[in-house]
């Protein structure tokens, strides 16, 4: 390979990456543009009209009202969700319930409401945090969501110490 060809390469690259370097100084001017937006958005109340985590029936109730009749309050609910982070989008569901209801809450929901229990997936309180997972990971997708939400329901009552070990033992303290 003679010197030109080299120095021709090297012209080459130096060109995409000029080329790439405006690309990038493009893309951060969008996401700056974007966050600016996104803030302008945002209602000047910073957090729900309901405490956090829901503890009792009656309050989630109640939140299911407020979250249905006014939307500002639903939009304020899916930014404060969203804001719980993760890198994966069960991690961040389980961050979500976290944040949103107390395990002995959850103990009290399951998927599709079987047994005793209030089904989980005709609430509004379900479809703000899917709103919420999408506000942060977009192109997730129900199943996903739905898995998660099922395992963290079902092990909410061992969580809150309601689940008693079937271990036994062969001696006695």
């Amino acid at each position: 390979m003679g010197i030109s060809t080299v120095i021709s390469l090297l012209n080459n690259l130096r060109e995409d990456n000029r080329q790439l370097k405006e690309e990038v100084g493009r893309l951060a001017q969008e996401v700056r543009a974007m966050r600016r937006e996104m803030g302008r958005q945002e209602t000047p109340q910073t957090s729900p009209l309901f405490p956090l985590p829901l503890s009792t029936m009656e309050e989630f109730k109640a939140a299911e009202a407020l979250l249905k009749a006014n939307g500002t309050q639903r939009k304020l609910m899916v930014s404060t969700l969203a804001l719980c982070g993760g890198t994966e989008a069960g991690a961040i569901v389980r961050r979500m319930l976290r944040t949103l209801l107390s395990n002995g809450l959850a103990s009290q929901f399951n998927w599709a409401g079987k047994g005793e229990k209030t089904a989980f997936k005709n609430t509004i309180v379900h479809d703000v945090l899917f709103d919420a997972l999408q506000k942060q990971l977009p192109g997730s997708t129900h199943a996903v969501f739905g898995d998660n939400v099922k395992g963290w329901e079902k092990y909410a009552p061992e969580r809150e110490g309601g689940v008693k070990s079937m271990g036994v033992g062969i001696f006695t303290i």
